[in-house]
């Protein structure tokens, strides 16, 4: 597996509506989180869009997600994939999250 930082960014927050963001959330729950494939995922501090690091077979794999995404097919949001090679793992990454 290869990781990755997804970095959302919004282009047309204005058509954001409770069935697109639900959508998306359904998408993202469904196809990556309840999988594993979504390690952390959270909305930026100034709410421009979101960030998630994620696993996936390849940077294709990744675009090939995040191009069926319903905030990208209505044109709310893109997307931005920095490939990530972990050097340094927190052993208590699970607790390092915790609010």
């Amino acid at each position: 597996m290869k990781y990755f930082i997804v970095e959302g960014i919004l282009k047309n927050s204005d058509s954001i509506n409770e069935n697109i963001l639900k959508e998306h959330i359904e998408y993202s729950s469904q196809n990556a989180v309840d999988v594993g494939l979504i390690l952390v995922s959270g909305i930026k501090g100034d709410e421009s869009g979101g960030i998630s690091i994620m696993k996936f077979e390849s940077f294709e794999k990744v675009e090939e997600y995040l191009s069926k995404d319903p905030l990208k097919l209505a044109g709310i949001q893109e997307y931005r994939v920095i490939e990530l090679t972990p050097h340094y793992i927190q052993s208590s990454a699970s607790e390092w999250f915790k609010a």
